[in-house]
């Protein structure tokens, strides 16, 4: 009875924790990362998982170790890089506001890991996030109007396009957020859970909610989302079909897919879809200005994204602003923190497909592989791999190391790691 009490308080208060998040992405509320309930959410965490060591319980993969571990050791490299840079207060500030959001993610693994909360974990997850989408679009109804402008979605000039915030700071960030919901209504309906337990109505509820997400996301004209979107479902019908070949079908498609995007990539030209994206600034002013102050080792330091936005001002570090997660552990960590966050990151999604291989009769498995992968996509454009702003990143990464526990537990026992 204890452990089913804590199964669903972990649940509840996850729901008003990922409220919350997402509210910090509107205007009108003060734009602040640490509120008392993410305190105490993460206050609860660290009290359960004293109390699985001390019962014994405690369990967590070693992959999702050097995991947390690659991320920790990039905070206190990013910490005392700051302090040569100059910029230890604004780097404490950031720190006092980002860890709630890490740790919570650190604390919940092996909750979830103890307690195999997978099936609860993604219908919380798929509640809060369309409860809140659908609040913002019914407050802010604004229709088909999407429609007459759509053709100007991909070009540069922003006064043309035709975009919507739903009252957040950026249209960008809501457009994240249903991009991240449209990705757990396929999950949630490629699970044979989702599909076989649930009732109709939820299933209804989670249709339309989707569908009110799709809406919203192309009226937000955020195209890094929006091709994110079309590639995750690309990306869930060639891994399926890749899946289902035998070892000799599968080495002539990866031949395949090599000389595919070879000439994919000597056909498209990349500066001018950098240009139009509006992030070509991003590595012109930011790569040169790290390498120019001697900071390429361990970076300027952590601090928030929209730091290196204002370099022209009183730190005089005359870098410009970070729209990339790839380009922002650079500049906060150096190139030691990119092998301490990415390393870590690609391992496990390595380990996650050799587990998935042997559990490929499960879609949802894959569609998982996919939305992390498409994750790592929308990193080139946005900070939305694992970054406290968007809370699609704590949502995408608690799911995937979910499934890694209920890979291993109704898997193969060689995934075991």
């Amino acid at each position: 009875m204890f452990k089913l009490n804590i199964s669903k308080f972990t649940l509840i208060l996850l729901f008003c924790f990922l409220w919350i998040r997402m509210g910090n992405i509107l205007t009108v509320f003060p734009h602040s990362l640490v509120t008392p309930a993410s305190i105490v959410f993460v206050a609860y965490l660290s009290v359960v998982n004293c109390w699985l060591l001390y019962k014994k319980n405690f369990f967590i993969y070693k992959i999702e170790m050097f995991y947390i571990l690659g991320i920790l050791f990039w905070i206190v490299i990013s910490l005392a890089a700051s302090v040569s840079t100059h910029i230890s207060h604004e780097s404490f500030l950031f720190t006092r506001a980002a860890l709630p959001f890490y740790l919570a993610l650190i604390l919940l693994i092996p909750i979830c890991n103890s307690y195999d909360l997978l099936s609860g974990l993604l219908k919380t997850i798929i509640y809060s996030v369309s409860s809140f989408l659908l609040w913002r679009y019914i407050t802010n109804f604004n229709g088909l109007e999407f429609i007459y402008s759509i053709r100007n979605l991909f070009i540069s000039s922003v006064s043309e396009r035709y975009r919507v915030t739903y009252g957040t700071y950026h249209a960008n960030a809501i457009g994240n957020l249903c991009l991240c919901y449209l990705v757990l209504v396929v999950i949630y309906f490629l699970s044979s859970k989702g599909s076989n337990l649930s009732s109709k109505f939820l299933n209804l509820f989670v249709l339309f909610s989707g569908v009110i997400s799709l809406i919203m996301l192309l009226s937000t004209s955020s195209r890094s989302s929006i091709t994110s979107f079309i590639i995750f479902l690309i990306l869930v019908y060639c891994v399926s079909f890749y899946l289902r070949q035998n070892s000799v079908r599968k080495f002539f498609l990866i031949i395949f897919a090599c000389i595919f995007f070879y000439v994919l990539c000597r056909l498209i030209n990349f500066d001018i879809l950098f240009e139009l994206s509006n992030r070509m600034i991003n590595y012109t002013v930011n790569i040169p200005m790290l390498i120019k102050s001697h900071k390429l080792l361990y970076g300027f330091g952590l601090v928030a994204s929209g730091f290196f936005g204002m370099g022209d001002g009183i730190y005089l570090l005359h870098t410009s602003y970070v729209d990339s997660f790839y380009l922002y552990i650079l500049m906060t960590g150096g190139l030691i923190g990119c092998i301490l966050v990415f390393i870590p990151m690609l391992l496990s999604i390595r380990y996650y497909f050799i587990c998935l291989k042997r559990n490929n009769h499960r879609k949802d498995y894959i569609a998982v592989f996919c939305a992390i992968c498409t994750l790592l996509y929308s990193g080139l454009f946005e900070t939305c791999v694992l970054y406290p702003s968007f809370i699609s990143s704590f949502i995408f990464w608690i799911i995937f190391f979910a499934y890694i526990r209920s890979m291993n537990r109704f898997g193969d026992s060689k995934c075991r790691y």
